[in-house]
């Protein structure tokens, strides 16, 4: 889903310019943009609002950067990323497979964008290889959500890729962390086993928050909960920047968790237990 927006460099006079994109029969995108109604305006910029899902996406913003260095000459380039995709492929794992989020950042900076806004990248390669990257972080985002002082008595972290994030996080809610962590197959990605490093003396009738960047299917949280819940934690709630959710929610609330705070980054459902921050 792409939005395209032109503007004078202080955020004034707004236009929003109308996109539509088919695709033909033969599966090339044919995307077009009206240009005609723009800012005549020295020192103005145009900005690029979007969610890449799939391969077709990232063709499909080629195309409209094509578009606007034809039509926008002059005008400051931003580019409002809403995931970063490939950031869970930040290297090569083993023989015989590709760097794709150096690939896919390599096609990022071949549009020259003056900024490029991201959210909350899972790698900080990404950070690394995006030219001209402004990255709203993590802790930037629970800010908007969860103000202090929190309802919440300890912040779990995931796994050990999270604990940097997630300490920010506590440290801001000024409450403890607890660490968990998870073993992965490589070869197959499949998590084959959780432990949650915390007190069980103290932890039961409490409320705790789970962090993380992103919720994929879910699986390593839905272990993390099952356990909190047989130790006795009261509420279990989940912050994810990116809700991808592709298992589904009812597995996530099956396994005890109460609330889930998530971005707009993805197309989330209307659900009273699903708190949606817009970025």
């Amino acid at each position: 889903m792409f939005k395209v927006q032109s503007m004078r460099a202080d955020n004034s006079h707004i236009i929003n310019h109308e996109y539509k994109s088919f695709t033909f029969p033969g599966g090339e995108i044919h995307p077009t943009l009206e240009v005609s109604n723009k800012i005549e305006y020295n020192k103005s910029k145009v900005v690029i609002e979007a969610r890449l899902n799939s391969g077709n996406d990232i063709i499909e913003l080629l195309m409209l950067n094509n578009i606007i260095d034809k039509n926008f000459k002059g005008f400051e380039k931003e580019l409002k990323l809403y995931y970063t995709m490939f950031s869970r492929q930040d290297r090569a794992a083993n023989i015989g497979e590709a760097e794709s989020l150096k690939v896919f950042c390599n096609l990022i900076n071949s549009m020259n964008f003056d900024k490029v806004i991201t959210f909350d990248n899972h790698s900080d390669v990404a950070n690394a290889l995006l030219n001209n990257n402004e990255e709203v972080t993590q802790l930037d985002l629970v800010k908007r959500a969860i103000p202090i002082p929190s309802e919440y008595d300890y912040v779990i972290s995931p796994d050990a890729g999270a604990n940097k994030k997630t300490l920010k996080v506590a440290q801001y809610l000024e409450i403890p962390v607890i660490q968990a962590d998870k073993t992965r197959d490589t070869l197959t990605g499949e998590i084959t086993g959780t432990v949650v490093y915390a007190d069980w003396q103290t932890i039961g009738q409490t409320k705790v928050l789970i962090v993380d960047d992103i919720c994929d299917g879910g699986r390593t949280v839905i272990e993390i909960a099952k356990i909190l819940k047989e130790k006795g934690v009261d509420t279990i709630n989940c912050f994810f920047t990116h809700g991808i959710f592709s298992k589904g929610y009812d597995v996530l609330f099956n396994s005890g968790i109460d609330k889930i705070f998530t971005t707009n980054s993805f197309d989330t459902p209307e659900d009273d237990r699903i708190i949606k921050i817009n970025i």
